[in-house]
């Protein structure tokens, strides 16, 4: 592959990863509730993950479909054995990594 291709596929990994990512945090919450549609009062909730400091977007959550803000999780799945965009941190190893 080009160069320029790489950084490409790394750009386009790298947004489908992040959105992935908010949409996952997006739907983590300490309440049962539901933020209002109309840019409601809740208050973002913050997790800090490996020193980033990540914060849930109320209003995203609330465009979430209802069973999935009632289970209060998203699942994300990934296929790993493709360095360097997806792999194990080292050999037997549970943690994954990536660039």
């Amino acid at each position: 592959m080009t160069s320029s291709r790489t950084a490409t596929l790394r750009t386009i990994t790298s947004a489908a990863l992040a959105t992935a990512c908010g949409l996952a945090l997006a739907a983590c919450g300490s309440s049962g509730a539901a933020p209002a549609r109309s840019g409601g009062s809740a208050s973002p909730t913050t997790t800090v993950v490996k020193g980033v400091t990540i914060a849930s977007d109320p209003e995203l959550t609330a465009r979430l479909p209802e069973a999935v803000r009632k289970a209060g999780k998203v699942g994300v799945a990934t296929d790993v054995p493709y360095p360097p965009f997806e792999m194990y941190v080292s050999e037997g190893s549970k943690e994954i990594t990536g660039r």
